[in-house]
């Protein structure tokens, strides 16, 4: 199962998951930012998704690259991409989403059924 690293969802109702993979050096290094991140944002609801063991929540999303991040307001996705492993990126990008709050156009399923698993049984 993945690893909420925000007790509960903030006022806000934003969630930001980090899809990585424990194998992965470049991941094990980001998550020490990420964590960070997390504790440093007391709005918003922090989650981490190992690919690989947690599987059957990622279903057939392609994770091509790390960190692949998804920003999302309650259900509805408002990021899904690749950054560069710098947390600076993550602070300025989510900040950037929040304040536009323009939902991406999405036909995946999978990308859809992630975010409302994380919202609905993860985040509480």
């Amino acid at each position: 199962m993945p690893t909420r690293l925000h007790a509960e969802l903030g006022d806000s109702q934003w969630f930001v998951a980090c899809l990585c993979a424990d194998w992965c050096d470049t991941c094990r290094a980001y998550r020490k930012a990420f964590e960070k991140l997390a504790r440093d944002n007391a709005v918003d609801a922090f989650v981490w998704v190992d690919i690989e063991d947690d599987s059957e929540w990622v279903g057939d999303i392609d994770v091509e690259n790390f960190p692949t991040i998804l920003i999302c307001k309650g259900e509805t996705p408002h990021f899904f991409g690749t950054l560069l492993p710098h947390i600076d990126q993550l602070a300025k990008l989510l900040a950037s989403v929040k304040t536009n709050s323009r939902q991406i156009s999405t036909d995946s399923a999978d990308l859809l059924q992630l975010a409302a698993r994380i919202r609905g049984e993860i985040i509480k």
